[in-house]
């Protein structure tokens, strides 16, 4: 499933990282907690396409976005572990960028804290794949 230059997942995973944990101009940083609460929800099963429900309803539109783009995942042919490690990847890449220019400093925070709640989300997904390949298997 690898090309020379990348994994095919790997420009999905991007984009699904910068969807998820961007910052926009137009949010207001009081519907944070709201997006801790959506981001744990789409990302306790991160490789299926999240199911529209009628929670969390300023990031319903995020919610569509990540389902068309793990709908291109799937379509990638490559092994749940392989995903999950781009995404991974993806996800400690985006929380180590330089913050955005934002003139309000609540929406400079919101970045900042996104930015840092990628990072541990980088290392939950690395955790459960790595889990997996060291546990023992039942002819152990």
């Amino acid at each position: 499933s690898m090309q020379h230059d990348s994994p095919l997942t790997a420009d999905p995973a991007a984009l699904e990282v910068s969807i998820a944990f961007g910052t926009r101009k137009e949010e207001e940083a009081k519907h944070q907690p709201e997006w801790f609460k959506f981001i744990n929800q789409i990302y306790l099963k991160p490789l299926e396409p999240p199911v529209p429900t009628p929670d969390h309803f300023h990031y319903a539109w995020i919610n569509r976005a990540i389902r068309e783009v793990r709908h291109i995942v799937h379509c990638c042919c490559v092994t749940d572990d392989e995903a999950l490690l781009v995404l991974a990847a993806s996800l400690l890449r985006y929380g180590r960028f330089s913050p955005p220019v934002f003139k309000n400093e609540d929406l400079l925070k919101v970045s900042e804290e996104r930015k840092a709640y990628a990072m541990v989300m980088s290392q939950k997904l690395f955790n459960g794949v790595t889990k997996k390949r060291c546990e023992p298997s039942k002819f152990d």
